[in-house]
């Protein structure tokens, strides 16, 4: 698997991952082999159902989670599942969202990738994952908001 279709895979799910790439994940910068923007209509279960042990499973240990006001060292699968687990409250209503994405970057052992979920309730979030390439296969091993 290309190393940005793993990338979509992990950080927007494999569904989303796939409409992004029939929609315009072909359409690489020559020059930076970038994707432009894309927009995705479906986000992974994991993240719907509030499930923190899914989600924890997307991340690499050690990884490291940069919130304002909160940064985490990950040295155990354990501290994800806790950082999820505390914020979901903030999602109480949240039934989808759509995912607008775009690689600035990629290596053979990392990808960047910008994501913006626009949620169902009007609002929106912009992340910043850096994806490591491990003996499972890519995990998160850097996430930070990015407005």
């Amino acid at each position: 698997m290309p190393i940005a279709d793993a990338a979509l895979s992990l950080t927007v799910g494999p569904t989303a991952a796939k409409l992004a790439r029939s929609a315009a994940i072909s359409d690489r910068s020559k020059d930076t082999g970038s994707i432009r923007p894309t927009r995705c209509s479906a986000a992974p279960p994991a993240l719907l159902d509030r499930d923190t042990e899914a989600v924890a499973r997307l991340y690499a240990v050690p990884a490291l989670i940069l919130f304002p006001g909160q940064t985490i060292a990950v040295t155990d699968a354990a501290q994800t599942e806790q950082f999820f687990g505390s914020a979901w409250a903030q999602y109480e209503g949240i039934t989808d969202t759509r995912v607008e994405l775009r690689v600035p970057a990629e290596t053979s052992g990392s990808v960047w990738a910008d994501v913006t979920w626009h949620r169902d309730d009007a609002t929106s979030e912009r992340l910043m994952y850096q994806l490591v390439n491990t003996d499972d296969g890519w995990r998160i091993a850097v996430l930070t908001p990015l407005g």
